[in-house]
């Protein structure tokens, strides 16, 4: 992964970068020594196109860590060295000063910023005495734990502190009497070592690599504190796959194998956690912040801590990351997320081969999982993926073998035409990074971007009869009276859903990427799909989050008038309710093509469906995000001037505003073919 994961890591959660330094001095060489390396050469700044419509904010540069300590030795003998060196790093502060990266004054019970800005004031839990007297009494163990080395860096005290304050156990602890803190007991409830439960370090050790068991076992969370066996339980029960937008499970990964690992690697559990209480604190009128961010900060620091101690990156160190970037992409912090992409590619990369990836259903959705960040990103950035083709290709192969050897089977069928879509995208990121680094001309490029437009056209029109049963249709809708008159779609259309097995090729059907062929029709088709989806009482948890984006860019190229515009508000707001926040680029640029300025606050009218804890939710993303965007102030200027050229609500919406309008009003007229 490099230094520069140690860095990021350590600015997420506190430590690592003075509180007091501006983004502008961040850039500053004299903050790092004498030379800079802002980003690898493999990859040549691929974060300077993105657009607001994506929800991306601007980039995030990211420079290798080094200890605080030799950057006050660098900065001595510049006047900014009296302000670099003013505050002194600190894990003991709030989580909300942590979380925000800001000084906190530890001032209790409410700090000076919190009272400040009226925001939740909450204090990590002091290490508990038990904890210290269940250790072993031998001065010279405790030594060890505590004191690695002699000489050691403030970056090294620092990990002591995170250590000592989030009570993650040292694996010499583990290994030597598994003791365990009771704030936090990872041991089974058996005493049989061949029955036992694996430990974060057995999890290390005895799977470094690729070679994971196919089957955990059945998974018992019962020797968990309550408070994570809620957690947990409610996971399985509310959350799918859908909410992680990814389209395909065939393994019940989600279900079964994650939670089972998740017992088994503290960084783990605390994300899957976090993302756990993060959806059941919107659903909770009197929810707080803090209710899910404890565990966030949790995982983020003891991830922090592994790397700090040097320990080899394992898969469970691959899906924490993984499911950090997923709590990201919900805080619309697309800067933070492709920090944990970079790293994730790394790891996925070391451990995994294109032929060894797919042999073990953890493996394939570590693919499918960091794939669907690789390819999103790198199709609406406009720069090539990071996984090289032949990964794209040895899925394909994989599900025509499946289907091969399981003729009969629709759910390899299925997996098979999935990947069949991934290769497809792939190969549309690369040509749309040559076209907009000026790599090709713009006749090979209309030529490449037909032959991608047939396939597309054949991936969808060809695909195999068992995928297109119409006896898996659903027909049952309710009476067309029950439809509000200021719809512009009429949801209970048959031959949109499909039942299962085959609901899942509803989804696959709605890509964004299909849009531009005939945008106003295809915008329209999208919302149908959305709110079809949205009104079906079968409809899986977490679907309406995995096709937002394809709201979000339909937006662009329907009728520009009060009735659309209210219609994707409401949109918006709900798809905010189930907890995927839209970055405040995307909010502006909305804001302004509805004319409508309160949008960036709130997209309906008095603040209608916008609970407390909603707001602190969105507050917080909005200040975490803001001080990634600010860095950056040429940048941000270069995507502005992109939109500018667009112009894509005049040029797409104008001629045709008028015609749309009147057809819509009943619902008819509506494109009755499916693209």
């Amino acid at each position: 992964m490099g230094d520069y994961y140690h860095h990021f890591l350590s600015s997420m959660s506190g430590a690592g970068m003075n509180p007091t330094t501006s983004p502008e001095e961040m850039l500053d060489p004299r903050m790092h020594g004498a030379s800079v390396h802002m980003m690898p050469a493999t990859m040549p700044g691929p974060y300077q196109q993105l657009g607001y419509f994506t929800g991306f904010p601007d980039p995030m540069m990211f420079n290798p860590g080094k200890s605080q300590k030799a950057r006050r030795k660098s900065a001595a003998g510049t006047p900014a060295a009296v302000d670099h060196v003013k505050h002194r790093r600190t894990r003991s502060g709030c989580f909300m000063c942590r979380s925000r990266r800001v000084k906190c004054d530890e001032t209790r019970p409410i700090c000076e910023r919190c009272k400040k800005g009226n925001r939740e004031c909450v204090y990590p839990d002091p290490p508990s005495s038990k904890a210290s007297s269940g250790k072993t009494k031998d001065p010279n163990a405790s030594a060890q734990q505590t004191s690695p080395s002699s000489s050691k860096s403030e970056d090294d005290e620092d990990a002591e502190r995170d250590i000592k304050l989030e009570t993650i156990v040292d694996e010499d602890e583990e290994t030597e009497d598994q003791t365990r803190s009771p704030e936090f007991s990872m041991q089974s409830k058996s005493a049989s070592p061949s029955t036992a439960t694996a430990t974060p370090s057995s999890l290390a050790t005895v799977y470094p690599s690729s070679e994971f068991p196919v089957s955990l076992g059945d998974t018992d969370w019962s020797h968990l504190p309550p408070q994570y066996q809620q957690g947990l339980s409610f996971f399985v029960e509310n959350l799918t796959h859908f909410n992680y937008c990814i389209p395909l499970d065939s393994d019940e990964f989600f279900t079964k194998i994650l939670p089972n690992m998740a017992t088994r690697h503290e960084p783990l559990l605390n994300a899957v956690v976090g993302f756990s209480a993060y959806h059941s604190t919107l659903q909770n009128p009197e929810g707080k912040l803090q209710d899910f961010l404890q565990y966030y900060n949790k995982s983020v620091t003891q991830l922090l801590s592994l790397l700090q101690r040097k320990e080899k990156p394992n898969i469970a160190t691959l899906l924490t990351i993984l499911q950090l970037a997923t709590i990201e992409e919900y805080f619309g912090d697309w800067v933070n997320l492709m920090g944990h992409q970079k790293a994730a590619f790394g790891i996925i990369t070391s451990i995994f081969t294109p032929q060894t990836v797919m042999r073990t259903p953890v493996g394939r959705m570590c693919l499918s999982w960091y794939a669907r960040f690789d390819s999103f990103v790198a199709l609406m950035g406009g720069f090539p993926t990071d996984l090289p083709r032949e990964w794209f290709q040895a899925m394909l192969d994989f599900y025509k073998s499946g289907v091969a050897a399981n003729p009969e089977e629709v759910y390899w069928k299925i997996d098979e035409w999935s990947a069949q879509l991934r290769l497809i995208s792939y190969d549309m990121s690369i040509l749309f990074a040559r076209g907009s680094r000026g790599q090709i001309s713009p006749e090979d490029f209309i030529k490449e971007h037909e032959l991608i437009n047939q396939r597309l056209i054949d991936w969808k029109e060809k695909r195999d009869p068992a995928l297109q049963d119409s006896k898996y249709l659903v027909r049952d809708f309710p009476p067309p009276e029950t439809l509000d008159p200021e719809d512009f779609v009429n949801p209970y259309t048959v031959g949109i859903l499909y039942e299962r097995p085959l609901f899942d090729v509803t989804v696959l059907c709605m890509r964004p990427d299909q849009l531009f062929a005939d945008l106003n029709r295809h915008a329209y088709r999208t919302c149908q799909y959305f709110e079809t989806l949205e009104f079906w009482p079968s409809t899986p948890r977490g679907v309406l989050v995995l096709i937002q984006a394809c709201i979000a860019i339909a937006a662009l190229f329907c009728p520009q008038d009060a009735r659309h515009h209210m219609w994707f508000r409401r949109k918006f707001a709900l798809l905010e309710t189930m907890g995927y926040i839209h970055p405040l680029p995307l909010r502006t640029k909305m804001a302004e093509m509805f004319r409508e300025p309160s949008c960036v606050q709130w997209w309906l009218p008095n603040g209608e469906g916008f609970s407390p804890v909603l707001q602190e939710i969105r507050n917080f993303a909005d200040e975490r995000n803001a001080a990634a965007v600010t860095a950056q102030q040429e940048s941000l200027r270069e995507v502005r001037h992109i939109f500018a050229k667009m112009s894509l609500m005049d040029d797409a919406n104008a001629p045709s505003s008028s015609s749309h309008d009147t057809t819509s009003k009943t619902g008819k007229n509506l494109p009755a073919k499916s693209q």
